[in-house]
Formats: structure tokens, C-alpha cells, sequence
């Protein structure tokens, strides 16, 4: 399929071959993966609830530095053949700070 590249300096075709990635659970392990770059992240939450036991609704994963959201294509997000997405879990929390009396 073809993306817009985000110069502005016209279109390019990406593969739609399938790449295998690899998701780091929080024991360590490498969880191996396969996904097209024009699956959404949340088609990869789904795989890693399959494969890895985690619940789609508490994972974050993290690519490059950054939280992918759900909506995001693979590809758009820089993914590609053999990359490494890092499994976290949200947390709850944000609340406001009490005041001690």
C-alpha cells in the first residue's frame, strides 16, 4: 500500500510482507511475533494477549522511545522486520497528592 511521506515530498510504497517482531515481557523473555506493517496496535495487543497471557486493556508497549497507541499503524510507527517493542503494564494512579494534617 502507499503512505504519504510526512516531507510533504510525495508517496512511497511500503511492503505488506509479514515481519516477525519481538516483544520483551517484563521477565525478559523475547516473545516472537508476526504482523504486517499495516496492522494497528491494537491487532498487536491482541497477538501478545495470545501469545504472552498479558490482557490487551493493561498493556503499553513502547517503540523507539514512545507509548504506541492503539490506533497507530505498525509501520507508520517505525516498525519494521525483526524490531524489538518493549511490554510494559499501565498503572493505575494519578490521583491527587493528600495533604498531611
Amino acid at each position: 500500500f502507499w503512505l504519504k511521506s510526512s516531507g510533504g515530498l510525495g508517496w512511497c510504497a511500503v511492503a505488506r510482507a509479514a515481519m516477525q517482531l519481538f516483544v520483551r515481557d517484563l521477565a525478559g523473555r523475547a516473545l516472537p511475533i508476526v504482523a504486517g506493517p499495516e496492522d494497528d496496535v491494537a491487532g498487536l495487543k491482541a497477538k501478545i494477549e495470545a501469545t504472552g497471557g498479558v490482557p490487551a486493556d493493561e498493556q503499553c508497549l513502547i517503540f523507539g522511545g514512545r507509548s504506541l497507541g492503539a490506533a497507530e499503524l505498525l509501520g507508520a510507527c517505525g516498525l519494521s522486520d525483526e524490531s524489538t517493542v518493549f511490554l510494559s503494564l499501565e498503572l493505575a494512579g494519578g490521583g491527587k497528592k493528600r495533604k498531611k494534617k
